[in-house]
């Protein structure tokens, strides 16, 4: 036991402590294991080129009669990335155009600090995820599993492969955004 009593400074020190990530996974693992889950799905791996003056971590294909699926996405390691990995897919947009997907895969996130950053300066990042219709997918390499947070691909062949594809934080993220943001008003 303790000599002295826990004080809030205490509880503030080991709360900072928590990870930000829910497991510890490296970005090349999760690339590995997404890049494994796309062609499970049927997808093609196209050959990596720069997009603009970014590079995509992962380029797939996949062609249904005179339909083409394309998806491009990027892969993080931590929600502190969300800034630069959006601001690069949204280079990539106008010139790979409307028709792809635009994906960011992260490993899987605390929730708490999912929805506090997505609710942060009034679901700022959440609004700006919608309006470029993006996705966010969570992948756990270990249980390879891959879960559509935010957004859905335009192939809806993906129902029968993400977890709890029944289950996007879409719905709940935009009720509470549009909520708060009515009260402010």
């Amino acid at each position: 036991m303790s000599e002295k009593a826990f004080s809030s400074k205490d509880m503030l020190r080991r709360l900072s402590q928590v990870p930000e990530l829910a497991y510890e996974f490296s970005a090349e693992e999760v690339l590995g294991a997404t890049t494994q889950f796309l062609q499970y799905v049927g997808y093609q791996l196209q050959p990596l080129s720069p997009i603009g003056s970014v590079q995509p971590d992962f380029h797939v294909k996949r062609q249904v009669g005179a339909t083409t699926y394309e998806i491009v996405g990027l892969v993080g390691h931590s929600l502190n990335e969300m800034a630069n990995l959006f601001a690069k897919l949204a280079a990539m947009k106008p010139i790979s155009g409307e028709e792809a997907d635009y994906v960011i895969v992260l490993p899987p996130v605390s929730e708490r600090r999912l929805l506090d950053f997505l609710f942060d300066n009034k679901g700022k990042w959440y609004l700006d995820i919608k309006q470029e219709q993006f996705m966010l997918w969570l992948c756990n390499p270990k249980q390879e599993t891959m879960w559509c947070i935010m957004g859905s691909p335009n192939d809806t062949l993906f129902n029968d492969y993400f977890i709890m594809s029944k289950l996007s934080l879409d719905s709940i993220l935009g009720t509470r955004i549009s909520r708060d943001l009515m009260e402010d008003e």
